[in-house]
């Protein structure tokens, strides 16, 4: 019997290579792509993160450089990644499928020693692995010529776009020979991915494998909203959001996940904090060195860790086992990113569970991620000691919803106590004013009796205490929180 993998036309040494390692069907895009990557087609690939698009191109490339031979400083394939992580990824890919080739590989990123990258260059490589900063600045230098590339793919095409590197993609593919083919890959399609492809493919098989943005089936989705006023200081928020997801972690017995953040020093502050309290947890984003960061993605795959704190750096491809939770502890900027996030967890088949973290000054993003996803997020809500998950209490209606003058509106009295002693000639008596002492259980609308999740904790995130008057949540539920000092 032909294996689906032949059919496709690749060769028997390919086909060995992957049926060894208990790849026996392909996957939706490798199925529609392999065959017009074979023929030196240009392609547009659009495909949820985990569909198999790294072997999708990677197979046809190692089938047609096989016949060739490679050259010192002349590469003749070139593979550009946003991130290092992806970049090595690709490159633990790209050894596992090219076993029986005589191919080599060079991975050319930064936060690695470029001596070494240089001398690898020198020796002669098959395909250039690498982002776009390090391989401009390799070519700046001579390191390798351009001349002899027959394959170009960029992968993550619209990653690249959020990250600034369109100046940087042009510069290289202006570079490039003219006859080439091009493989431009992107979990979305936007416009401007559209735009970038009709600058830079030639007749392309145009291949979209589900929905564009789609989000699997197997990942429950939840939100939670924190009614936070505009005036609520940015520490009181981490720390009410961080108690939150103890509640979580600790209700739902989550033993590995991912938690997203926007800021980097909210990565690190996490980390320390969830590995203080028996979560063992590691920082991941941009500005850690590279060494540290491939170590602690190591430890995270290898489970030694827990939870892995991380920027959006994380969001991108990285295929990670056995994924069950991810956590998203702020909106992310970009709609996109959120499908990228819950992107991690899911996978082959598996149940996976996403949180949102949002305050109602995040509405917009919301309704922006709900409009890509083409579905609305369920709302959870956090009560009791249990942190049960139900569905909110509707509003009580105003019974006289009218607006009332000024004079027929209640207010609190303040307490005014006068001065004791005498009044000094010629000045009148002054007269302290007291507010009205706020109930410490009223917090974000819990009423008198203060759920579990806020009893007896320390206070992570310093913050000044301020007031904040009542506000109605646009989500469906009335909150009225009060300040609290020492929560």
């Amino acid at each position: 019997m032909t294996s689906p993998f032949k059919a496709l036309g690749l060769s028997s040494d390919l086909v060995e290579t992957l049926t060894e390692q208990g790849y026996t069907v392909p996957t939706a895009i490798q199925e529609s792509s392999i065959p017009s990557l074979l023929e030196g087609r240009d392609l547009l690939g659009c495909a949820q993160t985990g569909t198999g698009k790294t072997a999708s191109f990677l197979l046809p490339i190692i089938d047609q450089l096989a016949a060739g031979r490679k050259r010192a400083r002349m590469p003749r394939a070139i593979v550009l990644e946003p991130t290092r992580e992806l970049a090595t990824q690709v490159m633990e890919a790209f050894k596992k499928l090219s076993k029986r080739s005589s191919l080599d590989a060079a991975l050319i990123i930064g936060g690695e020693s470029i001596s070494a990258q240089e001398k690898a260059l020198a020796r002669g490589v098959d395909i250039l692995i690498s982002t776009p900063g390090r391989f401009l600045d390799l070519q700046k230098r001579g390191h390798f010529l351009l001349s002899s590339v027959s394959v170009f793919v960029l992968d993550e095409a619209d990653r690249m776009l959020d990250m600034g590197f369109l100046p940087d993609i042009e510069r290289i593919f202006s570079m490039l020979p003219a006859t080439k083919q091009t493989i431009l890959l992107s979990a979305t399609i936007s416009p401007e991915i559209k735009k970038l492809s009709q600058k830079f493919l030639t007749d392309p098989n145009i291949i979209s494998i589900a929905a564009p943005s789609s989000v699997a089936s197997t990942i429950s989705q939840n939100k939670i909203i924190f009614p936070f006023a505009k005036t609520t200081p940015v520490g009181k928020r981490l720390e009410v959001k961080f108690q939150a997801l103890l509640t979580l972690l600790k209700d739902h017995k989550v033993s590995r996940g991912i938690v997203f953040c926007n800021r980097k020093r909210d990565v690190d502050t996490l980390a320390k904090k969830l590995t203080a309290l028996g979560f063992p947890s590691l920082a991941l984003h941009g500005d850690l060195p590279q060494n540290k960061r491939t170590r602690t993605l190591n430890e995270f795959k290898t489970q030694k860790i827990s939870l892995l704190i991380a920027s959006d750096i994380a969001a991108r491809g990285l295929d990670i086992d056995d994924m069950p939770n991810v956590f998203s502890f702020d909106v992310p900027s970009q709609a996109e990113d959120y499908v990228h996030r819950i992107g991690r967890t899911g996978r082959a088949g598996k149940a996976g569970h996403s949180f949102l973290f949002a305050s109602r000054q995040d509405e917009k993003a919301v309704q922006a991620i709900e409009k890509l996803i083409r579905t609305p997020i369920p709302l959870m809500t956090l009560e009791g000691s249990d942190a049960a998950c139900k569905s909110p209490p509707e509003a009580s209606p105003d019974p006289d919803p009218s607006p009332k003058p000024p004079s027929q509106r209640k207010h609190q009295p303040r307490q005014k106590t006068t001065t004791p002693g005498p009044t000094p000639k010629g000045k009148k008596n002054q007269v302290e004013t007291k507010e009205p002492t706020a109930s410490p259980s009223a917090l974000l609308g819990f009423g008198e009796d203060q759920p579990a999740f806020m009893i007896d904790t320390t206070s992570y995130f310093a913050a000044p205490a301020t007031n904040s008057k009542p506000m109605q949540m646009r989500y469906g539920t009335v909150v009225k929180p009060t300040d609290k000092k020492d929560m």
